[in-house]
């Protein structure tokens, strides 16, 4: 069952965060959807599973494709999904950037215009610093000690 309230798991690069904003919109969608329920379909101990929605504990690889066919994930996000378990498995710094590199693949990039202002912004790369300069300095009109 797929529906709009539901949270796009692209979204995500926490997989125990999506796990319990999942658990949170289909339990209002169906209030049988339960940590019972879901340790029925998934065969992991209660006590276990608690500790999966806490972060606390690992999904074992072994049960990942049982959660996907839980949640009733696409191939690709099943694909998806397994690369979010492995990443927060990931020890070495190599492993973590080669996890998140594949999950970065998977990004929806969205385009659309911008007005003409907006486009104005983005031909000077000055402009975006002094923004951010603007955000941490205490700026009160006086433009040459903004300069300096």
């Amino acid at each position: 069952m797929q529906s709009s309230s539901l949270p796009n798991l692209f979204d995500y690069f926490d997989f125990v965060k999506y796990l319990r904003d999942y658990y949170e919109a289909r339990h209002e969608i169906d209030r049988w959807f339960s940590y019972r329920y879901i340790q029925s379909k998934t065969g992991i101990d209660p006590g276990y599973l608690f500790k999966i929605f806490q972060g606390k504990k690992a999904l074992p690889q072994k049960n990942v494709a049982s959660f996907a066919k839980l949640l009733n994930l696409t191939k690709r996000e099943k694909e998806y999904f397994n690369l979010l378990v492995l990443y927060s498995k990931a020890k070495s710094n190599d492993e973590i950037r080669q996890y998140f590199e594949k999950m970065l693949l998977f990004s929806e990039v969205v385009a659309r215009k911008v007005a003409l202002k907006e486009y104005e912004y983005y031909t000077r790369w000055y402009y975006a610093a002094l923004r951010q300069v603007l955000s941490y300095y205490p700026f009160h009109g006086d433009y040459k000690a903004l300069a300096r």
